[in-house]
């Protein structure tokens, strides 16, 4: 009876240490931080999975706060791109790795994308996309604009003073020995007077 009692005990003690390694080895699931993406309205941006798709992987984009199915490949294979609503002629998945491209993208495609890799284990990725309108992007490139053109003038400007200030010297030593002259005149003739 006692040696039952410890064939049980030690069974559920490694049966819990298996539990738990599985645990701390992932295969319940890895989920990575969120990474955050930054495009302007109107460009093209790949959410990249950083994986090669393997033989039984089964891929799943979903977005937004709905988890709205966007994108998925099973066994390499891409069983489904979404083609209507907000991502009408806007989604390429690459069958080789799984990556999203979003086509002409605009501020309705802001928010959280999901990406799932399902095969021996479970991976999560996910992508927080901001778009940025196009005022928002000429509002933010005004400034450097309106810098440089200040500048360029202020350049123009210092030129043509500098160009004005070489002619003026040079007709002034042109005329000085005249008005030497003139002066030595003019000093000779107020000395005379005064004496």
């Amino acid at each position: 009876m006692s040696l039952g009692r410890t064939f049980v005990s030690v069974t559920m003690s490694s049966h819990l240490c298996v539990l738990i390694l599985f645990v701390l080895s992932g295969v319940f699931g890895e989920t990575e931080e969120v990474k955050s993406v930054s495009v302007t309205e109107g460009e093209s941006v790949t959410l990249n999975t950083d994986v090669q798709v393997q033989r039984d992987d089964h891929i799943l984009w979903r977005f937004g706060p709905q988890d709205t199915r966007i994108a998925e490949i099973f066994k390499r294979d891409i069983i489904f791109v979404s083609n209507d609503g907000i991502f009408r002629d806007k989604l390429q998945m690459d069958n080789q790795t799984g990556s999203l491209t979003i086509r002409n993208i605009r501020t309705e495609h802001t928010g959280l994308y999901e990406l799932t890799i399902m095969n021996s284990r479970k991976t999560l990725k996910r992508f927080n996309v901001t778009v940025y309108g196009t005022t928002a992007s000429t509002m933010t490139s005004f400034p450097l604009t309106f810098i440089i053109t200040v500048v360029c003038a202020l350049m123009l400007l210092a030129f043509i003073s500098a160009c004005v200030f070489y002619c003026c010297c040079r007709k002034c030593n042109r005329e000085k020995p005249e008005d030497q002259e003139s002066m030595s005149e003019y000093t000779e003739i107020i000395y005379r007077l005064q004496i």
